[in-house]
């Protein structure tokens, strides 16, 4: 089916491929007020084009405060940039 997710084979961070993980890297650091740590690349989408991540969140406030996120990341163009679509609190 066509756009369904695919969670069939969910990867640990050495596992993930170093362009998508650089790709993270980049645009995560991008964000002020939290950092995050990728835990598991969960799934895929679209043709891998649409990926989900389980991070840890750390949010910048004295002390700090973490918590557990779903990351959804959009690769645009030639796959060398993402934008983020969602980030979403586990509770």
């Amino acid at each position: 089916m066509c756009g369904q997710w695919d969670f069939t084979k969910p990867l640990q961070p050495n596992d993930v491929p170093k362009d998508l993980a650089a790709v993270f890297e980049k645009t995560m650091n991008s964000l002020c007020g939290a950092s995050y740590k990728m835990l598991q690349l969960s799934g895929s989408q679209a043709g891998a084009r649409n990926f989900l991540f389980i991070c840890e969140q750390t949010l910048v406030t004295n002390p700090p405060v973490r918590h557990y996120v779903t990351v959804l990341l959009h690769l645009e163009g030639a796959g060398d940039k993402a934008s983020i679509v969602n980030i979403a609190r586990f509770y």
